[in-house]
């Protein structure tokens, strides 16, 4: 992406476990403590990690605000490359 112009784009992959819009708030914190709990595990760390990832959690908001900054630097690139969904 350097190479076409376009510093700051990392092309790394990532997964997220997102719910509906309207979760109530205690429900995701209730997700979020228990999805973080397996995590930690090392069985579930040592499967995760032999497959080629590196676990990072982070709170609902830390990835809310992940996801905005993500929508607006792709959008930018989208705009700027002239790029249309079709």
């Amino acid at each position: 992406m350097i190479e076409a112009g376009f510093a700051g784009f990392d092309l790394g992959n990532w997964v997220a476990i997102v719910g509906p819009a309207g979760m109530p708030k205690e429900i995701v914190a209730r997700l979020n403590g228990e999805i973080g709990k397996i995590l930690r595990e090392p069985a579930t760390r040592d499967k995760i990690s032999a497959q080629g990832f590196n676990i990072v959690t982070s709170t609902p908001d830390e990835l809310a605000a992940y996801l905005r900054s993500e929508h607006e630097k792709w959008g930018k690139l989208g705009e700027v490359s002239g790029a249309k969904v079709e």
